[in-house]
Order: C-alpha cells, then structure tokens, then sequence
C-alpha cells in the first residue's frame, strides 16, 4: 500500500512538471505563456485573463525550437467579448502595443488597440507576422492601459503564435547569371576548337 501510494504521487509530481515545463508566468505582470518552443507543429500563446484596470506591462520569454530560425511568425490577437465579425468594439485596453526582440534586436513592434480601446482598423482580431533571425529565445514586453470593457467585465487578451518557414525564393538574376556562364563556356570552347572558327 505504501508502495502504490508513493508512486501515485511520483506520477502525480512528474505530470505537474511536465505541465509547468509547457506554461511559464511572464517575469513581469500576470499573463502566462503556454506551449512551445515555438515551432511548425507547436504554436506559443500569450495570454491574460480578468486584468485590473490600470497601466498594464507585461514581460516575458518563450523558447524556439531547432530549426526553426529564419521562420515567420504569424500572430493571432483575440479580446475577451469580442466576436469574430464585430468592429470598433472595446477591446479592455487602450495603446496595447506589444513588442519582439531576439538577442537584443527588435524583430518589431506592433500597436494592437488605438487611444480609444478599439482595435486598429475597425478588425476585432489582428495579425501580424514577425521573422525569426535565429533560435534563441524570443523576448516580449506589452503595455497599455486596462479599462472594464463594454460587458463590464475585466478584459482579457490571446495573442497565439504560429511558425511557418518560409519557401527560399530563387533570385530573379539566377537564370541569367546562369546564361552568362553558359555563353561564356561555349565562347570559351569555339576559341579552342580552330575549326569551329572557320
């Protein structure tokens, strides 16, 4: 009996482990940063629910996985009441701007909701698209002003984030550099063939 009971809670302890190894609070205010390292089949989300109005500034991190440097990022922004389809509705925060870096360079900056709360352009979700320049971590800050919605109750935002690697283009002066070098070896090859010549 005391067997099986210190494996439930050794199998308890490894499950919570492996759950806190997949959600991290940010080092600065109350979201959380579920799922990662960020990848083609593992998306990251950025969330916070029932914030206090006020000044709001959140901090944090999320891991990227091997390979994945190079890639865009397409991020997803949902508000708490606010339905797909609506616009110039209250989104809980007013200048909610949110801001990537990685190893110390902006990979940009984005402003989410405009002085009035509403969300930039009349849309009730945005998107944006960032590019990886490597495999480390991705840092973000977020701020902006928390106020009770249109629902009267206390916002709460998702920013889901998802990679996708981008096709390597061919450079439009590939084809013909490669006619350049090809003229060039057959003018090569009729200089040293004298009969070509004549």
């Amino acid at each position: 009996m005391k067997f099986r009971n210190t494996l439930i809670a050794a199998t308890f302890a490894a499950g919570s482990a492996l759950g806190a190894a997949n959600a991290a609070p940010c080092t600065i205010g109350t979201c959380d940063v579920t799922g990662g390292p960020l990848s083609e089949t593992s998306p990251v989300a950025i969330q916070d629910v029932n914030v206090t109005p006020g000044v709001y500034e959140a901090e944090g991190s999320f891991d990227v996985g091997p390979g994945v440097s190079g890639a865009n990022v397409f991020a997803d922004i949902a508000f708490d009441e606010v339905l797909p389809g609506q616009t110039e509705v209250a989104a809980g925060f007013s200048d909610l701007m949110i801001e990537f870096s990685q190893e110390g360079t902006s990979l940009g900056s984005f402003l989410v909701t405009n002085a009035d709360g509403t969300t930039e352009g009349g849309s009730s979700i945005q998107s944006f698209v960032i590019s990886l320049i490597s495999s480390a971590a991705v840092d973000f800050e977020i701020d902006g002003l928390a106020f009770l919605n249109s629902g009267a109750s206390l916002p709460d935002f998702n920013f889901n984030l998802d990679a996708k690697m981008s096709p390597v283009p061919v450079p439009a002066a590939l084809p013909l550099l490669l006619s350049g070098l090809l003229g060039l070896g057959f003018a090569t090859r009729r200089k040293r063939d004298p009969l070509a010549s004549q």
